[in-house]
């Protein structure tokens, strides 16, 4: 049996990779990690970044929990912050397009099945 960090390697490592390259956008970053705050995956297409944090969870073990609920405004604002990071750090100008997206994933390790559900600018700033 797959612990919770295994499952949120899983999601995002396979299928939130491969989500996110069928829909043609392609990948930046992994990963970026500053003290007040991680982002999962960065990835772009055309001018527009996409900030996007995967939560993952092991379908027989969610007892009435979906992985959105385990985005909470704590981690939503250390997202915010790692973002604005990112964007300096990498040179973006200040007016660049930008969204901060939610991969939620719904694994069954038994069937090997995935659910993905996709939510396009998860936060306000």
């Amino acid at each position: 049996m797959l612990n919770s960090k295994s499952t949120g390697q899983i999601a995002e490592d396979v299928i939130a990779k491969r989500y996110l390259k069928s829909m043609g956008w392609k990948l930046l970053a992994r990963n970026y990690n500053k003290p007040w705050g991680e982002i999962d995956i960065v990835a772009h297409k055309g001018k527009k970044v996409i900030f996007i944090e995967v939560k993952a969870l092991n379908s027989k073990h969610k007892d009435n929990f979906k992985p959105e609920d385990h985005f909470t405004a704590s981690k939503k604002e250390k997202l915010i912050k790692a973002c604005a990071s990112y964007l300096t750090e990498n040179g973006y100008p200040e007016d660049v397009e930008y969204s901060i997206d939610l991969a939620a994933v719904e694994i069954d390790h038994n069937t090997r099945n995935a659910h993905v559900r996709y939510y396009k600018n998860a936060i306000s700033y």
